[in-house]
């Protein structure tokens, strides 16, 4: 049975497909995808007052990445790619941490 919010969400879920796949960084295109199929997944059995709180916060991000795809190519890809890690390459904290543990 249909919750009062199932249109909404709907809505919601087909917009953040589509701006993901207006990303033309594949990296993270391919990322908001899984976001948002796994998102979705995790809370489609919430209550109604969590869901309105998570369309509204929904909402408020996919405005963001509207704001994102604004900006010109190449400084969207510069900034995605400045937040973007390599499989071995460990956060900064965590390189910090083992610069400190390593002998003098």
């Amino acid at each position: 049975m249909p919750t009062p919010h199932s249109r909404q969400v709907l809505d919601l879920y087909r917009r953040c497909l589509i701006v993901a796949n207006s990303f033309p960084h594949p990296t993270a295109s391919t990322k908001l995808h899984y976001n948002t199929r796994e998102l979705f997944k995790l809370r489609k059995k919430e209550p109604d007052h969590m869901a309105i709180r998570h369309l509204q916060e929904g909402w408020h991000h996919l405005s963001l990445f509207h704001k994102l795809l604004t900006l010109e190519d190449k400084q969207l890809h510069r900034l995605l790619d400045s937040t973007t890690l390599s499989p071995e390459e460990p956060p900064s904290d965590q390189m910090d941490e083992k610069k400190n543990k390593e002998p003098r």
